[in-house]
């Protein structure tokens, strides 16, 4: 049953091919490199050495090792490049892929080895796929490690993203009780706006420059058309007057009362 997202997976597969044919083209210029070097000390025909099926597993191996790295390096680009994370189900299918390219690049590496060695006269009975298993174990084992870190920081990043429960139930609910007190409330305030709507209002704040005027400020007060609410004046330091409280009415203003009243 297939997991991953379609177009990821092909994306995948398409880096991961390139890198195929990267690291085969490694692998020939590799084993053309060594085959140069032997054959200036060796003849061709001469009996296949040891050295000479060492050398050659360690070249195959080196070509599973980047193929299965590349494997799960062509995933995490694609979800990379997606800006998504991925699942633990399609964490578990990319192993189980990456694992399966291992293998799949044992089973090819060793029938192109077994090829090879049959045109240098090397002698019956190797132990290529065991050899081959073995000398890229540690490729295999470093691309484990490398998935494991790989879904450690996609756990970490999927826990940061969405709070824990015992996170979210650190937050209280909504008191409907409260969310009705707040809606009356609201309601009670449009009412009283709508029955008594704001009167006009002015506000006597005098300051004299002598004694002479020092009462203008508290007789404007005084003088304010009937009809009005009038309120005393206070002093404030030695240079001030100021209202203890409004003076209710319409019309006026406290430039118009002061100036009424140094007219009169």
């Amino acid at each position: 049953m297939e997991i991953l997202d379609a177009l990821i997976k092909q994306y995948a597969d398409t880096l991961y091919e390139k890198a195929l044919a990267e690291s085969a083209a490694t692998l020939r210029t590799e084993q053309t490199q060594f085959l140069l070097e032997r054959a200036r000390t060796q003849n061709q025909r001469q009996l296949y050495s040891g050295i000479e099926f060492q050398e050659m597993v360690k070249i195959y191996a080196a070509h599973i090792e980047r193929s299965v790295a590349a494997r799960l390096e062509s995933y995490q680009k694609a979800f990379g490049e997606t800006s998504r994370l991925p699942t633990e189900e399609e964490l578990r299918e990319i192993i189980n892929d990456c694992r399966g390219a291992w293998e799949l690049k044992v089973r090819h590496s060793n029938q192109a080895l077994a090829q090879f060695l049959a045109t240098r006269n090397a002698p019956a009975g190797l132990d290529l796929h065991g050899n081959l298993r073995a000398a890229s174990a540690q490729g295999h084992d470093h691309m484990l490690q490398e998935w494991k870190v790989w879904r450690g920081r996609v756990l970490l990043k999927k826990s940061i993203e969405r709070p824990s429960p015992g996170v979210m139930a650190g937050i209280p609910a909504p008191d409907p009780t409260i969310q009705q007190s707040e809606r009356l409330t609201g309601a009670n305030q449009s009412k009283n706006a709508a029955a008594h709507p704001a009167a006009n209002l002015a506000f006597i704040s005098y300051s004299w420059d002598d004694e002479a005027h020092r009462e203008w400020g508290p007789e404007a007060s005084a003088a304010a058309p009937s009809g009005w609410s009038r309120r005393h004046y206070r002093q404030v330091g030695d240079r001030a007057w100021r209202p203890t409280a409004r003076i209710h009415g319409a019309g006026y203003s406290r430039k118009s009362i002061c100036r009424n009243r140094l007219h009169t």
